[in-house]
């Protein structure tokens, strides 16, 4: 896996393990595709998103899914 970078410069190993959770749609996409710009920049594998299926099905966050799906 490779790490991903949260909005506060931490690195995570899986997407909804970042410790500074999106609090919206907007920045739920802003830190998929940061995270993707950066990846495609710099490496030519495919970028994969990974996530336990309950930080994108939360009843409690439904922005997350949204964000997602921008």
């Amino acid at each position: 896996l490779l790490s991903l970078t949260g909005s506060n410069g931490g690195l995570c190993s899986t997407v909804d393990s970042c410790l500074d959770e999106p609090k919206n749609a907007s920045q739920t996409f802003d830190l998929l595709y940061n995270n993707f710009l950066n990846h495609s920049q710099a490496n030519r594998a495919p970028f994969g998103i990974h996530a336990n299926a309950g930080w994108l099905l939360n009843a409690e966050a439904p922005f997350v899914k949204e964000g997602y799906l921008q």
